[in-house]
């Protein structure tokens, strides 16, 4: 599917004022080389403006936010640059392999995002429909899915197991750890979802699924820590209402409207509570954050903390980039008390915490981490491949649920985790495999036995 010609104007106008306002800054690469990263970028821009695929939307604007953005940013505010970058001098014939390597990783993502926009399923989608008759009341459910979360936040957040950024304060029998952090990431919003599937399809159910996930959402992100939880819980909420209410008509927007902005409110209240209690974990001490302050680490987060340019700016420095050095990379085991390989190449500022307290680490993103293995086809191959397995992982949620909640909530987790690929790999196995298997509930117990027609709703 080719995108419309109403996206050609806006992708051209603002890609190109960034590309004047490359050249004619402070002097980074040669105007040829921020060519070829424009091009890439335009590209990038074009691809996902060409599907209807929640996870290529967001891959492609997290990279982009991460590289080209960045990179037009950092030339008139070099502030912007805020993780580690290794022995990364800053000379022109550096920035100008930054631009090279950055523009294959973009076309290798752009590559994958056209090669599924052949595929039916990147322009519309089919979701289950449930009548009024035969739909649950849903009170009790929804309640007793946010009693269960409740239950496993306060435990999480007492006991410490999983807070972000801080080691666990205990280790429980039978990795149990690693299955109240995963519930508290991945299933407690599957839950909510296999609830939202026995409901009907009325504005009131919608309502509902927006306030009660919401509240789940800013709950789950206090427990762990995380700001950065509830902006990607939430922009799923945002999806999903869009994508499945279109047999509402206008009222499709009222909602869609309603989930925005109960949204902003979840995510500027949750992030004032994190941060205050980041500030007094990580101090020692009884800190509050004003509100003023919380504003501006918000804004802070809206422009400098999207991964990429860093990275690639690592690769281009590093000395020895090799498959092998790739290859320890990718299979490096992830330990509470060891530092990563990366952080060393990078030269961290967290190489020297004490991690028996403390878990920070300078992510890389894909480009990065790939450039490291010293091919710029092998960026291209694999950032392009790892794209496609994103995308993939949404394909499959909504082939075998046909649950909006779900494929936005898959959509968005894999493009993220995509975009910040590369710290420890090695942990993406046991993520995905809870991811695996409660997409499988989700499939079987959703739909088993509801004898319900699945019509396409064409998003």
């Amino acid at each position: 599917m080719r995108p419309t010609k109403y996206y050609y104007l806006p992708i051209l106008l603002i890609n190109t004022t960034m590309l004047v306002m490359a050249i004619v800054g402070r002097k980074t690469a040669d105007w040829p080389y921020v060519a070829i990263f424009y091009t890439a970028a335009v590209a990038l821009c074009v691809a996902v403006a060409s599907v209807r695929i929640v996870s290529c939307w967001l891959l492609g604007s997290f990279v982009w936010l991460g590289t080209w953005l960045k990179f037009v940013e950092h030339i008139y505010i070099p502030g912007v640059i805020v993780e580690a970058t290794g022995k990364f001098s800053r000379s022109t014939a550096q920035y100008n392999e930054v631009c090279v390597v950055a523009a294959v990783g973009l076309f290798g993502i752009a590559a994958a995002i056209f090669a599924f926009s052949l595929v039916k399923w990147a322009r519309s989608s089919k979701y289950q429909t449930i009548s009024r008759k035969t739909a649950s009341k849903g009170v009790v459910e929804w309640s007793l899915a946010l009693l269960l979360l409740i239950i496993a936040a306060i435990l999480n957040a007492f006991i410490g197991i999983n807070r972000a950024g801080l080691s666990p304060d205990h280790i429980l029998p039978i990795k149990l750890n690693g299955a109240v952090s995963e519930f508290l990431i991945v299933g407690y919003f599957f839950a909510f979802a296999f609830v939202w599937s026995r409901e009907s399809r009325s504005v009131r159910s919608y309502l509902t699924a927006i306030g009660v996930i919401s509240i789940a959402n800013a709950i789950s992100s206090i427990s762990i820590l995380s700001r950065g939880a509830i902006v990607f819980s939430q922009i799923a909420v945002i999806v999903a209402i869009w994508k499945c209410s279109k047999h509402l008509g206008r009222k499709r927007i009222a909602l869609t409207a309603i989930a925005t902005v109960l949204s902003l409110i979840f995510i500027v209240f949750t992030t004032y509570i994190v941060n205050d209690q980041r500030a007094a974990k990580f101090s020692g001490e009884d800190v509050k954050v004003s509100f003023v302050g919380n504003l501006s680490v918000i804004a802070q987060l809206s422009s400098a903390r999207w991964i990429g340019l860093e990275g690639i700016m690592t690769a281009v420095g590093a000395d020895n980039k090799s498959v092998e050095l790739l290859w320890k990379l990718m299979t490096e085991r992830p330990s509470l008390t060891a530092t990563g390989l990366y952080q060393y190449i990078a030269r961290s500022p967290y190489i020297s915490i004490d991690r028996s307290k403390y878990q920070f680490a300078t992510p890389p993103g894909p480009i990065g981490v790939f450039a490291l293995g010293g091919s710029l086809p092998l960026v291209f191959i694999l950032v392009g491949s790892l794209s496609a397995l994103a995308f993939l992982a949404e394909w499959i949620t909504d082939r075998t649920t046909q649950n909006c909640f779900a494929s936005s909530f898959v959509g968005v987790s894999a493009a993220n985790t995509v975009a910040q690929f590369g710290v420890v790999p090695d942990n993406l196995l046991p993520y995905f495999l809870a991811f695996a298997l409660c997409i499988g509930v989700l499939s079987v117990f959703s739909r088993g036995g509801q004898g319900q027609s699945f019509p396409e709703f064409r998003t």
